[in-house]
């Protein structure tokens, strides 16, 4: 039995080595899922409500005066992009098309002096005009015009050419695209994945205010995704939408139970521009104040009135002496929701609270 031995293993080693250099059948590659071709969206100016235009041709005419001869920008493959997203194809003058659409934009970069850093141009402003002439229709002209404002910089562009001028452009298109699309185009351009595009769609509803009441579903999807650089832009539209969005309340409670120091003021404001008295809203706003003190939640409260009578004992609490404008907009809340006048006075105002329990 001893001899076996050898010839076993000789064995057992051919068929492993067999095994190893055999060919490997190679896994199917999964198929790709199809992205689906947007519907292309009718035209919304009056008196065209009845065309839908799938192609058209594009021209751009872009100056920048303080940079040098030759700079230019990506705008027409970026006015491609936003198209796409509405179902319009775009071609260049002189192919056959539904349209063409003329645009001459004139981009200036903005200097201004910041604290920390001095002269920067952190900020960019775009106007021209865009013209969209429709077989059988008189051309219809446009003016457009976008602004990139910076209240705080994170780095100081020294050159022109640095400055945020694509966030101005795109917002000048935009503008203008609401005005031959409608609220559709913008809606749609929050949910493309370039962040210019995002952050001038958001500045163009912000501006719109009320008007942009159809883009709330498509704030509330930006407002919950976690991953959006400009969820506070997207909450600030929708304080200028105001009770129009009043719908958007449930995800703005969600922020301030969850999100209170990164988002809560603006929450605050925005559920405050939307005149709602709910009395979730009350406890996330009250949950919220005991965690940072912010002024947009006490005047939230103060709106609220007498409906956000459970947040009182959080508002005396607040009171702190030696700050007398903190106190004196603690005590305009607690004078709207309880219809007293104790000063500000945390003890007065205590032993009142506990006489009504």
């Amino acid at each position: 039995m001893k001899r076996l031995v050898p010839i076993f293993f000789i064995i057992f080693l051919g068929s492993t080595l067999l095994s190893c250099t055999a060919p490997i059948e190679a896994t199917p590659s999964p198929t790709p899922i199809p992205v689906p071709t947007p519907t292309p969206l009718p035209v919304q100016i009056e008196g065209l409500e009845e065309t839908t235009l799938r192609t058209i041709c594009i021209s751009v005419e872009q100056s920048y005066p303080q940079i040098e001869e030759g700079f230019i920008q990506s705008i027409e493959e970026t006015i491609s992009r936003i198209l796409g997203n509405i179902g319009v194809n775009t071609c260049e003058q002189g192919m056959p098309c539904d349209a063409s659409l003329n645009i001459d934009l004139v981009i200036e970069a903005i200097e201004d002096e910041y604290i920390v850093y001095g002269k920067c141009f952190a900020e960019a402003k775009a106007e021209g005009q865009m013209t969209l002439s429709i077989p059988d229709h008189e051309p219809i002209n446009i003016p457009i015009q976008g602004y990139k404002i910076s209240y705080a910089i994170r780095y100081c562009p020294k050159n022109p050419s640095d400055a945020p001028l694509a966030k101005a452009w795109i917002q000048a298109l935009l503008s203008g695209f609401y005005e031959v699309w409608s609220i559709q185009v913008l809606s749609a351009a929050l949910r493309d994945q370039d962040g210019d595009i995002n952050y001038a769609a958001l500045k163009v509803l912000e501006d719109l205010g009320p008007d942009a009441a159809g883009a709330v579903p498509a704030l509330i999807t930006c407002i919950s995704n976690e991953e959006m650089d400009y969820r506070y832009n997207a909450i600030q539209a929708l304080e200028a939408i105001g009770p129009p969005a009043i719908e958007a309340v449930p995800a703005l409670v969600e922020i301030l139970n969850n999100e209170c120091i990164d988002y809560g003021s603006g929450a605050a404001d925005a559920i405050s521009a939307m005149k709602t008295q709910d009395e979730e809203v009350v406890q996330a706003l009250t949950q919220c104040l005991e965690i940072i003190l912010s002024y947009d939640i006490i005047d939230a409260l103060k709106e609220i009135g007498p409906a956000a009578v459970s947040s009182v004992p959080v508002l005396i609490n607040r009171f702190e002496e030696g700050k007398d404008y903190q106190n004196k907009r603690i005590l305009e809340a607690l004078q709207a929701i309880t219809g007293q006048d104790f000063g500000p006075s945390a003890d007065q105002w205590m032993a009142w609270w506990e006489e009504q329990q």
